[in-house]
């Protein structure tokens, strides 16, 4: 996975926040911090500011509305590359109605995974990020880390090899399960760096929700739901039409129980309800012929 890199730290900042790890998007153009606008503003480009930053992993990107002011309009492409920021620049004084809000997480980060939610686990201590040996890390502890990041619910916990000069270090971190970040867990006091098992932890959550993905499914249910519907009511209106036609063919009518002369009833047969282009009956209703005097 490739990062938005901008050339110097200095250039770009997150105003506003708790912290420099979270806030408003700025960048320094002209020896001037402005405000940006960011025609498609991804994932991508939060999680470039966050390691610019030397914070964690990209929590959350969002875009919000503003009244109109002066901005610096930025390519969106040339700023997921390793571009200098002034190469990004397409307009000095873009008028835009919208601002950019990034949080990244200041002690915990995923790295080299296949999204924003997988991939080795790096802990920032004394200011410097490290691995974290896999020999105590349990369960319970991805949780939290899932967590933190806004990943959702933990999928898998492993250890892999590290190489040579990346020793992780070693301290037993005691989460139950519940705390919103790692940092509050109980932990050891003693900083170790001999991991005996010579594996870092490697994890895996199962994501952030998909609200695109969500934007489409509900019309599609509805369109589904409403199909049903409509089925159910055909299906009954069709049984209590059938319902109907059985009961007229079986039960003719002879409100005043008249006795009739048979063969006359009979040669009186009216059919009715007879199919378009067909002679077989969908139904057939019996009248009686009035009695014939004599």
């Amino acid at each position: 996975m490739s990062f938005c890199i901008f050339p110097d730290s200095d250039d770009v900042r997150l105003v506003g926040g708790a912290s420099h790890c979270e806030g408003e998007l700025q960048v320094k153009h002209l020896n001037r911090w402005r405000e940006v606008y960011i025609e498609d503003f991804l994932l991508l480009t939060a999680a470039g500011v966050c390691q610019r930053l030397h914070c964690g992993s990209a929590i959350s990107h969002e875009r919000k509305d503003r009244s109109s002011h002066s901005a610096v309009k930025l390519d969106a492409d040339c700023l997921q590359s390793s571009s200098s920021l002034s190469l990004c620049v397409r307009d000095e004084d873009f008028s835009s109605d919208r601002y950019y809000s990034i949080i990244c997480s200041d002690s915990v980060r995923l790295l080299h995974g296949s999204s924003q939610c997988s991939g080795s686990l790096e802990v920032k201590m004394n200011q410097s990020w490290t691995l974290v040996c896999a020999e105590d890390f349990d369960l319970k502890d991805v949780e939290v880390v899932c967590r933190e990041l806004g990943c959702g619910d933990p999928s898998l916990l492993q250890g892999t090899f590290y190489g040579e000069g990346f020793a992780p270090v070693r301290q037993m971190f005691q989460c139950e399960g519940h705390e919103s970040a790692l940092m509050d867990c109980p932990r050891s006091s003693v900083i170790q760096n001999n991991c005996t098992s010579f594996k870092a932890v490697v994890l895996s959550c199962l994501g952030k929700p998909n609200y695109l993905m969500l934007l489409w499914l509900v019309p599609a249910v509805t369109v589904i739901i409403v199909a049903v519907i409509v089925l159910i009511v055909c299906k009954r209106k069709k049984s209590s039409s059938n319902a109907q036609g059985t009961t007229r063919r079986f039960e003719p009518c002879n409100p005043e129980n008249v006795e009739y002369d048979n063969a006359s009833m009979f040669e009186d047969h009216i059919y009715q309800g007879l199919s378009p282009g067909t002679m077989e009956p969908e139904y057939v209703e019996l009248h009686q012929a009035p009695p014939r005097t004599t």
